[in-house]
């Protein structure tokens, strides 16, 4: 089976390396990244090592604010609707934060 919903997995295997040595089934923790994924980290790794961190990331700024806007768009939000973190666990501890911040406010 090469085709499941309209992707072809056989491209989608090529496109990401970890899968040509290796079945890959912890993907709650973190999946395997695909080529372009890996190409646009080590770019901006490099920009760091030339120009800094906070440098790097303004000057990126532009690339990231195009991203809130792709998942708003991808799931029917508004941008301002959408927070990214770097892991889904410190997006559950976020969530239930402000939960428990609400219910204690009485908001």
């Amino acid at each position: 089976m090469d085709q499941i919903d309209g992707l072809d997995i056989a491209s989608l295997r090529a496109d990401t390396p970890g899968t040509a040595h290796r079945i890959h089934l912890n993907n709650a923790g973190a999946s395997l990244m695909a080529a372009p994924v890996i190409a646009v980290m080590k770019d901006h790794l490099d920009l760091e090592a030339m120009r800094g961190g906070h440098e790097a990331a303004d000057m990126r700024a532009d690339v990231v604010s195009g991203v809130y806007a792709s998942v708003a768009r991808l799931i029917n939000a508004g941008g301002d609707e959408i927070a990214l973190t770097e892991n889904a666990t410190v997006a559950w501890q976020m969530t239930f934060c402000v939960s428990a911040s609400c219910l204690t406010t009485g908001s």
